[in-house]
């Protein structure tokens, strides 16, 4: 009697031990469930939103505005001032590189010639900066119709990617994915978009993500040897062996 007995409260127990281990699995098979579930939603908004952008892109048009007929790029796909799509970007960009070369006084061009010590190289670096701002600005300000709505879709997608329940490297992983859709010229409208006033938010993304601007063309930054210091520790392929523009032209 007493046998029967354990036997049935072993056999209780072994089927206790085995209906916990069947939940437990049931419980991670589930949570394995869910979580690919929420990469597939977050894949499929992610994807959802570089499409926008590329439309965005394909769809942007405006008049972008030159001093004079030379100063527009000898590549640029339209010799006009009206550009639609990748074209306005690549305008755009010219522009607003070739503004902030006649910001340029001839004392700071003067400045620029005395690079001598550490001080001057720090001061002509801040006095650059500066003239960068404004420029950009300015330039946006002239653009809002064009360019408003595109920095700010760029910024919340990587925004949308940062804040999402997946790794670090997974975050790294889809924010290069962002910039690798892009071309060297809305990289460097997003270069200067970063020290604008408006650009705060986005360049804090910069420095998390490092490598955002690492494929960035330096032909089309005004002076990169300055320049390209305004992201420190930021990795940039082509380096700062550009020689100072304007003591060139």
């Amino acid at each position: 009697m007493a046998g029967a007995i354990i036997g049935a409260i072993i056999s209780v127990i072994g089927f206790l031990l085995i209906s916990r281990n069947q939940n437990n699995i049931a419980e991670k098979n589930q949570e394995i469930q869910n979580k690919l579930i929420k990469e597939n939603q977050f894949e499929t908004t992610f994807l959802s939103l570089l499409e926008i952008l590329r439309q965005l892109v394909n769809t942007t048009k405006g008049v972008v505005m030159y001093k004079n007929a030379s100063s527009i790029p000898l590549n640029a796909p339209s010799k006009n001032n009206e550009a639609e799509g990748p074209a306005f970007f690549t305008l755009a960009a010219a522009r607003l590189k070739s503004n902030m070369q006649a910001s340029l006084t001839m004392s700071d061009l003067a400045s620029l010639g005395k690079m001598d010590t550490d001080k001057n190289y720090a001061g002509i670096g801040e006095l650059l900066r500066e003239k960068a701002e404004t420029v950009f600005n300015d330039f946006f300000y002239q653009h809002t119709s064009q360019l408003a709505h595109y920095f700010r879709l760029v910024y919340n997608i990587i925004k949308y990617v940062d804040t999402s329940e997946i790794t670090e490297d997974k975050k790294k992983f889809y924010v290069n994915l962002i910039q690798a859709q892009m071309s060297s010229d809305e990289l460097a409208l997003l270069f200067y978009n970063g020290i604008g006033e408006n650009g705060e938010n986005f360049y804090k993304y910069m420095v998390t993500y490092n490598d955002f601007l690492q494929n960035i063309d330096t032909a089309k930054i005004f002076e990169p040897n300055f320049h390209l210091n305004f992201y420190p520790g930021h990795k940039f392929f082509h380096g700062n062996s550009h020689k100072l523009e304007s003591l060139n032209n």
